[in-house]
């Protein structure tokens, strides 16, 4: 059973390695196929990312629960795109996941080809990291400035 999930995946961190997990878990015989969104499509809908594209890809590759990794994947999950990649089924959080006023993810699910994760991490997030460092940008320009690295 080959099952794809996707991410921007910036900052990379133990709350999308546990995604991958989960996933091997549930389902120990698939074959996982990680897809990484292009910065086009991660600027356009989501904003800048910290990491480019080719650290993003790099850091998805180092994981050992990724069997197959796919680059510049679509947004927008359609029937041709798992048919031509040959994706059995799509696993990604259960509740929609809206953009452009649609869930990216309705196509698999109208197929009945959407396995929903039920432990999507909210321990950790990209976005909690960038506000992390938002909140002591002065401790951490005053640690780098004294290591002679600004």
């Amino acid at each position: 059973m080959r099952i794809y999930t996707d991410g921007v995946f910036d900052l990379f961190h133990f709350g999308h390695a546990n995604v991958f997990k989960q996933i091997k878990l549930k389902y120990p015989d698939c074959h996982l196929i990680v897809g990484v969104n292009s910065d086009e499509d991660t600027f356009k809908y989501k904003g800048p990312t910290v990491m480019t594209y080719e650290e993003r890809v790099k850091n998805v590759s180092t994981c050992k629960y990724v069997d197959e990794q796919l680059h510049n994947v679509p947004w927008i999950i359609t029937e041709e795109f798992m048919i031509k990649n040959n994706i059995d089924y799509i696993a990604r959080e259960g509740s929609p996941y809206i953009s452009d006023d649609q869930d990216i993810y309705s196509v698999p699910k109208k197929l009945g080809k959407f396995l929903p994760i039920i432990n999507y991490s909210s321990e950790i997030s990209t976005s909690e990291l960038i506000n992390r460092i938002l909140k002591n940008y002065d401790t951490y320009y005053d640690r780098n400035k004294k290591r002679n690295l600004i």
